[in-house]
């Protein structure tokens, strides 16, 4: 689907930006243009990289270890 018709950007290519390790609206801009035109995609643009970088979070949170105990307060 494209995000931004100015440039012919699409959500792909914004993703393979923010794994190649884009992680701000600006840094997306620079290597796909994405926004650069009328600005009208960057909330769109915004929320692809918070659900990727927020996916990538969720993926990386450590396995809690077998037979640990956790305290309740």
């Amino acid at each position: 689907m494209f995000v931004c018709l100015c440039n012919a950007v699409s959500d792909k290519q914004i993703k393979k930006a923010i794994s190649d390790g884009a992680s701000s609206v600006e840094e997306v801009q620079q290597v796909s243009n994405a926004g650069k035109n009328c600005g009208t995609c960057i909330y769109a643009v915004q929320e692809i990289i918070d659900r990727e970088v927020g996916d990538k979070k969720e993926n990386s949170k450590p396995e809690p270890k077998l037979g640990s105990s956790v305290k309740e307060l």
